[in-house]
């Protein structure tokens, strides 16, 4: 059985001198935004409501958990993968490095608040799959 585990090799394998980000603390920097958005994080009270996750979208996390205890690790490398693509199509600089963090953040906002169909099993299924965030 193939794995179906996201390669990131190709990612980091692809730098290009004028155009890199640091790709380690895209990972750290979108585990710390996720881990806060979520409430998951009791050193971090949120700021304002703008800045948690909805009802729906954190049933729907609380969903994923049930059926798969990594469901936090598949969606933080989907959202890693959505800042990459997001750095590749839009020719970010590491200037625009917070810009591409935040794109992800949204994808992965709208990824849980407006779930594909199907039991989450299926939908989680799906992502480990293809790894990409609905735009």
């Amino acid at each position: 059985m193939p794995s179906k585990r996201l390669d990131l090799r190709p990612l980091v394998a692809s730098y290009d001198v004028n155009r890199y980000y640091p790709f380690s603390a895209a990972v750290v920097n979108i585990c710390f935004e996720l881990s806060g958005w979520l409430m998951l994080d009791a050193r971090r009270p949120p700021a304002n409501a703008e800045t948690v996750c909805s009802g729906r979208g954190y049933r729907r996390f609380a969903n994923f958990l049930e059926v798969e205890p990594d469901a936090f690790f598949l969606i933080t490398t989907a959202a890693v993968a959505s800042m990459h693509e997001d750095w590749k199509e839009n020719s970010r600089s590491i200037l625009d490095f917070g810009i591409s963090i935040r794109s992800a953040m949204t994808r992965t906002a709208a990824f849980l608040n407006d779930p594909p169909e199907g039991p989450p099993i299926q939908v989680l299924d799906e992502l480990r799959t293809s790894w990409t965030l609905k735009k």
